[in-house]
């Protein structure tokens, strides 16, 4: 939802040189906050419960709160300008 607005915004605020270096940057940390995110979601499913139902609600809820926790610090961000036009 979001991917493509934070690589135009990173792209934008990028000296011409350094673009390819942002936008790397970018997709590594990315697919850090992918694994991340995966690895805490799959310790809450698995997390040794007697029924897979409660591990499932802790699973999402924890997704649920790192949703709502991204939500929150988008709030807080500044606004920028990416293209000034002609």
């Amino acid at each position: 939802m979001l991917q493509p607005t934070t690589i135009l915004a990173v792209q934008a605020l990028t000296d011409l040189p350094e673009i390819g270096i942002a936008t790397g940057m970018l997709l590594l940390l990315r697919a850090i906050g992918g694994v991340f995110g995966a690895t805490l979601a799959g310790a809450a499913l698995d997390g040794g419960f007697a029924d897979p139902v409660s591990g499932y609600r802790l699973g999402f809820g924890l997704c649920l709160a790192m949703a709502l926790g991204g939500l929150a610090l988008s709030w807080r961000m500044r606004e920028i300008t990416l293209h000034n036009g002609p």
